[in-house]
């Protein structure tokens, strides 16, 4: 026997009196269609990350100079006014050398 508190049972479900037909009928539809948009909203995530990423990965090749200031907010890479440093410069040297340093 399925055990109840405050009106909800095992499945998170709450229980209604009437069980109408057509009520648990509207509940599972939208039910339905809020899974298939969560999945869609995980794909489009997915796609999303991949895309920024491909973008990122033509301003390093490139230059930031290439994406308009849109792209850069859009992307996480405004100007901070800081200049390419130490980093960029070292992961040249490692991209650069003939043998493991």
């Amino acid at each position: 026997m399925e055990r109840v508190r405050n009106g909800v049972n095992g499945n998170g479900s709450k229980n209604m009196p009437n069980g109408d037909p057509h009520v648990q009928e509207v509940v599972k539809a939208a039910h339905e269609e809020l899974r298939q948009l969560m999945r869609q909203r995980a794909e489009i995530m997915k796609r999303i990350g991949t895309v920024k990423q491909t973008i990122v990965g033509l301003a390093n090749l490139f230059g930031d100079n290439v994406l308009s200031e849109e792209l850069l907010e859009l992307v996480d890479r405004k100007s901070s006014g800081r200049q390419p440093g130490f980093t960029k410069a070292c992961r040249m040297v490692l991209m650069e050398a003939n043998r493991p340093l």
